[in-house]
């Protein structure tokens, strides 16, 4: 399990905790940034709010101990000990890996480009990709409620936020892709930020690579069993997970028949 999945399911309770004994704007509001920055894994801001608020545990441990109302005061001691480990390890991480290794580190959020035209097959290669071990977290995909935009996001600038930062995008490459000025819109400024991308073709693109992206670049051709194995190699060796050849024969075979239809 990587630290960001681990904080995010210990920050939970501890969040839960905080807001039962007080709804104090300031640290109400390092809470809620801090589960956003989890979830976009901005290592810098998680530092800079696991430090306020185990800063607030300090100024307030006694008073939280003495309410009566609180119940199991010292338990709070606890949730700061686990906030002070977390703080420690993503603090060391600029000790630990060189410059390249951060970006790495940094860059395992995948978006999805593609044309909402595609949604019955980007759906199950997005489905490939949780089968693979690609966390739901590490996954932007507009066409799903559960990948895409959170409630009262302006969706243009989620978007923008998402594509001007480390991110890697998946181009979901077909005709109706190149149909859309929106697609065209995205392609272009991931590529002026110079995010990493990789190109994926689906079975409906007749007009071959064009834009700003490399049409030199070697694409995956999503209607080729051999091209999705090396898509497995990419994702399982991205993320450090694995996966048994049964499961993927399956999960290849009813991807290669949604893409096939």
């Amino acid at each position: 399990m990587d630290m960001f999945r681990e904080l995010s399911i210990e920050f939970k309770g501890i969040k839960g905790a905080i807001k039962d004994y007080t709804s104090e704007p300031c640290i109400t509001n390092y809470l809620d940034e801090l589960e956003k920055s989890i979830l976009l894994k901005n290592r810098d801001e998680i530092v800079f709010l696991l430090d306020k608020i185990i800063i607030w545990f300090a100024e307030n441990q006694s008073n939280i101990e003495s309410n009566q109302f609180v119940m199991n005061g010292e338990k709070y001691k606890d949730y700061q000990e686990i906030l002070i480990s977390f703080f420690d390890k993503f603090k060391a991480i600029d000790n630990t890996l060189n410059f390249e290794d951060r970006g790495q580190f940094e860059m395992k959020k995948i978006f999805i480009s593609h044309s909402s035209k595609d949604k019955d097959i980007c759906d199950a290669f997005v489905d490939v990709l949780e089968q693979l071990g690609v966390h739901e977290t590490d996954i932007l995909y507009t066409s799903s409620d559960r990948h895409g935009v959170p409630g009262d996001e302006d969706i243009f600038e989620y978007l923008k936020k998402h594509i001007t930062e480390r991110i890697n995008v998946f181009y979901m490459l077909s005709d109706n892709y190149y149909k859309s000025a929106y697609c065209l819109n995205e392609m272009g400024a991931s590529w002026i930020v110079q995010n990493e991308y990789s190109i994926f073709i689906l079975p409906n693109l007749n007009c071959g690579i064009q834009g700003v992206i490399d049409s030199k670049k070697k694409g995956y051709n999503l209607a080729s069993s051999i091209e999705l194995i090396g898509l497995k190699e990419k994702i399982t060796k991205m993320y450090n997970t694995s996966i048994s050849e049964k499961k993927w024969e399956d999960v290849k075979s009813k991807f290669l028949t949604v893409v096939l239809r």
